[in-house]
């Protein structure tokens, strides 16, 4: 028996849908004094860190400055491209003994596609 491959290349389309994560960031102006720096939070898909500064007045005193909110945002959208796949062929051809008329029997081909 002989055994012999064969790769062969062709374009596939691929057609999908994508999906990310968008942020949208939006600064909210707060100045209300304060005692102590809020701590980092989640309000829904939107994630809240205050800015505090001190501001000299008489006394120091912490002012929330702003807030920075960072929303995440799920976008879909249409990917297309052309790759190259690959794909083996195996090709088994079969050897006969010799016949009792003293010749070779022709040799068979079998083809065996890949998946």
């Amino acid at each position: 028996m002989r055994v012999s491959t064969v790769t062969r290349e062709h374009e596939h389309r691929i057609d999908e849908d994508l999906t990310h994560t968008r942020v949208e960031i939006e600064r909210v102006p707060i100045g209300r004094p304060i005692e102590t720096a809020p701590p980092v939070r989640e309000d829904g898909d939107t994630t809240i860190l205050s800015v505090v500064e001190e501001v000299i007045v008489i006394r120091r005193q912490l002012v929330l400055k702003e807030e920075v909110r960072i929303r995440r945002v799920q976008v879909a959208e249409r990917y297309q491209d052309n790759v190259t796949v690959r794909q083996q062929d195996i090709s088994v051809t079969r050897i006969e003994a010799p016949t009792a008329a003293g010749g070779n029997a022709p040799p068979t081909v079998d083809t065996i596609p890949g998946s």
